[in-house]
């Protein structure tokens, strides 16, 4: 397995990978998602800000993940 950067020609599968999560996610009742977020736009900017990645096994695209440093109010008052 490898994990590299991603590049804008990685969106469409990128895009398929969070489609397929944001299925599954609703059918287990997660609401995670569900509002159109992640979308290609933001993406496109995790691109830019070279915080988009890819895992690969045998050149297949298996999974995505953005790794970033920013701080994300969201998360500052989880409860249970």
């Amino acid at each position: 397995m490898k994990i590299r950067r991603s590049t804008p020609q990685d969106i469409p599968m990128i895009m398929k990978l969070i489609n397929e999560a944001k299925v599954y996610f609703k059918k287990q009742g997660i609401d995670q998602w569900q509002d159109g977020y992640p979308n290609e736009e933001s993406i496109y900017q995790d691109i830019l800000l070279k915080q988009s990645y890819l895992l690969e096994h045998h050149h297949d695209i298996i999974g995505t993940f953005c790794l970033s440093y920013a701080l994300e109010t969201v998360y500052e008052a989880i409860e249970e």
